[in-house]
């Protein structure tokens, strides 16, 4: 519990001294050394860090969202708020983690899940996500024909492991869940809702459990998460005023994956230059600073937003002709 304090104690420090971090940091920072930052606030699990590193003042505004939606929740109707959470998937799921027995029943029940129609169907749909996934990134005009194979090779191994990865097999879905359980119980709130109602600085710290127990999840199926990090090498292939081209090399089930990416300077960070593209268009039409970052935010990039469990949303009602 000290250890608690002293680490909440911490965040509230680099919250309230953010905006002078930002006035006093290097006006222009290695891209390169900006992207490794965030390769190793993810390896750390430090979500505060992840954020700051992926975007200047990021903490500062992740905070302000969580507070306003925490403020908006409080003015909501109770009778509304009950009827959310008795609807919520993982309103149960959280619950049935919070002690072995539960944690044991979630584990029964989805092993039911995968051994059944749907669960036989999982490797093969998770087969086509991962050609879905490759096919954009291959597509993107970046790439260079050498990068574009080594994106092929990587996709063929990835669709490999999910088609020879048994995931029904109940003791890889028992460290599975065990792990997803030790961090909703390390919250020490009994549902969902009352994490989100939690001070942003308590939640942050929780934040990077969350992000520990998805790479634990993963490598319960042998995906190390940390390894394909740890093999991560960047260079800087070209610089043009405040814009870089960058070349990333990674590891991913054994192969060797290069990716080129261009950035542009902003207001002293590195950006990635599609999402500055974004930015610039929304400016230009006059949204809300908001909106713009809730439309980056759906982009589909890998950050921290995608490090923590979601809900599952219920299946539509079949219809009836």
């Amino acid at each position: 519990m000290e250890l608690h304090r002293i680490r909440r104690f911490a965040l509230s420090t680099l919250l309230a001294l953010s905006p002078a971090f930002a006035v006093a940091a290097e006006p222009e920072p290695a891209p390169t050394a900006q992207m490794q930052a965030e390769i190793d606030a993810l390896l750390a699990n430090d979500v505060a860090v992840l954020f700051e590193a992926n975007r200047r003042d990021g903490l500062a505004d992740f905070a302000r969202e969580w507070e306003a939606a925490r403020e908006r929740r409080r003015g909501a109707d109770e009778n509304v708020k009950a009827m959310q959470a008795a609807t919520s998937p993982f309103e149960r799921t959280w619950t049935l983690l919070l002690d072995d027995e539960g944690t044991e029943a979630l584990v029964r029940e989805w092993h039911a899940e995968l051994t059944g129609p749907r669960g036989a169907a999982a490797p093969g749909t998770l087969s086509v996500g991962i050609a879905g996934f490759f096919g954009k990134a291959m597509a993107d005009p970046e790439q260079t024909p050498q990068q574009r194979a080594t994106m092929l090779d990587a996709m063929r191994a990835a669709q490999a492991w999910a088609m020879r990865v048994d995931f029904s097999d109940p003791e890889r879905l028992r460290r599975a869940v065990g792990a997803l359980a030790k961090a909703v119980r390390d919250t020490g709130v009994d549902d969902p809702a009352a994490f989100a109602d939690l001070p942003f600085e308590d939640a942050l710290l929780h934040m990077g459990d969350f992000l520990a127990a998805a790479k634990a999840m993963a490598l319960a199926y042998d995906l190390d998460i940390d390894a394909i990090l740890r093999s991560h090498r960047v260079r800087e292939v070209l610089r043009e005023g405040d814009q870089a081209t960058l070349e990333s090399r990674i590891t991913v089930f054994d192969v060797p994956l290069e990716l080129r990416s261009t950035v542009v300077l902003r207001d002293g960070q590195w950006i990635d230059a599609k999402r500055a593209r974004i930015e610039d268009e929304r400016a230009r039409r006059g949204t809300s600073e908001d909106a713009v970052t809730r439309e980056v935010r759906e982009q589909p990039t890998f950050g921290p937003q995608q490090a923590f469990p979601l809900e599952r949303r219920p299946e539509p009602a079949p219809r009836k002709d």
